[in-house]
């Protein structure tokens, strides 16, 4: 971002302590209009913030987010980094009401409540704001920023902020901003449809179990054969019959020259991913680079159809693949999909309702607390 003086904004900044990523789609459809008002009282920095912010927002009609919260900020001197600010207020957010389902994320870009990854949520406005990667200049902009928390390998990382993006400025889809005197509000409102991007169409279910067998189960050429190609974002997916005893998975080569690293799920009746399993024993014809196959036991608990999902990882000794998939503890082995997509697309309908306010009233001392640092890792 281009360092920029700018004649009239303000900033809330927060000590909150986490939020999530904003989950909405891009949509390029008609602008919603920005109200705006020339009223805006420039050149104090003396501001504290009271104010209210309902979200609500279903996904295929059920609801996901219902709540309310109270807005509330005191005031500090500082500035935001390539920004010249004429206040900044901290914000802190109750939750006053909640009738949210669990996956319900508040939106906090938005919204100001924040959740698990983001922290240190702004408010802000400016009559132009400059971003430089991708390059995009936004008028009469009402802005978000935050610092973002996230977790990899069972550590928590914290990136340096604040980041921002303009929530409504003109010519912003869904949103709107408006400001009387120190009166604020915005909204933001979407009724569109997304995409989800589902692997192997299984569903982790809290629960999976990985298997290292170093022997392969059943009687090699007993089994079914099929090919796959090799590498290729496909699948095979089998169904087999279980009536809750145990059961094994193995699936074998068949040929030097057809050789690979085979790879499989198993899920329930229920649609639970419930095993996976790759490597563990010696492959009747090993792959390149000696490479072992997959083979599994485990406790069908639930009667019924279970389902098999076999993949090919590399290296391969060719193109196409040939395997062999052997069930004991399962009858009616049959191939239900050859060479499906790995990757599957579902598209759910989503609806955004945001609407907050509040009033900006002057503090009659100033506080010399400065905006935090970013935080470290």
């Amino acid at each position: 971002m281009r360092s920029t003086p700018l004649t009239s904004c303000f900033l809330l900044s927060s000590a909150l302590g986490c939020g999530t990523p904003d989950l909405e789609p891009i949509d390029t459809s008609p602008v919603a209009d920005t109200e705006r008002d020339t009223d805006r009282d420039t050149g104090s920095s003396r501001y504290t913030f009271d104010g209210e912010v309902t979200v609500r927002s279903t996904v295929d009609g059920a609801v996901v987010c219902d709540a309310d919260a109270m807005l509330t900020g005191s005031a500090y001197t500082g500035d935001c980094p390539d920004c010249e600010f004429t206040f900044a207020t901290a914000i802190d957010s109750v939750v006053t009401r909640d009738e949210s389902s669990p996956d319900c994320a508040y939106y906090p870009t938005r919204s100001f409540i924040e959740t698990w990854d983001y922290f240190d949520l702004f408010m802000a406005y400016t009559e132009t704001y400059y971003r430089v990667y991708p390059y995009a200049r936004y008028d009469d902009a009402f802005m978000s920023g935050w610092s973002h928390r996230y977790e990899y390998h069972e550590r928590t990382y914290e990136e340096p902020g604040p980041y921002f993006t303009p929530i409504a400025y003109d010519g912003a889809p869904y949103s709107a901003f408006a400001r009387t005197g120190n009166d604020v509000s915005w909204s933001y409102t979407f009724d569109g449809t997304y995409d989800v991007e589902v692997y192997n169409r299984f569903h982790e279910c809290g629960i999976r179990e990985g298997s290292r067998a170093t022997e392969g189960f059943g009687v090699p050429g007993t089994g079914e054969r099929s090919t796959i190609d090799c590498p290729g974002l496909i699948v095979d997916i089998w169904s087999f019959d279980a009536d809750g005893g145990p059961a094994t998975v193995t699936i074998d080569t068949l040929s030097e020259r057809t050789a690979f690293v085979p790879n499989f799920e198993v899920k329930n009746p229920d649609g639970c991913t419930v095993l996976k399993a790759r490597y563990g024993f010696t492959c009747s014809y090993p792959p390149p680079q000696g490479y072992s196959c997959p083979s599994a036991s485990f406790e069908s608990t639930t009667p019924g159809t279970y389902s098999v999902v076999v993949s090919a990882i590399t290296p391969c000794a060719g193109p196409t693949t040939e395997y062999e998939i052997r069930v004991e503890g399962g009858t009616n082995v049959t191939l239900v999909e050859d060479e499906a997509d790995q990757y599957t697309f579902e598209s759910h309908a989503r609806t955004i309702d945001i609407h907050g306010s509040g009033t900006l009233t002057a503090s009659p001392t100033p506080s010399t607390r400065p905006l935090p640092p970013p935080p470290g890792p």
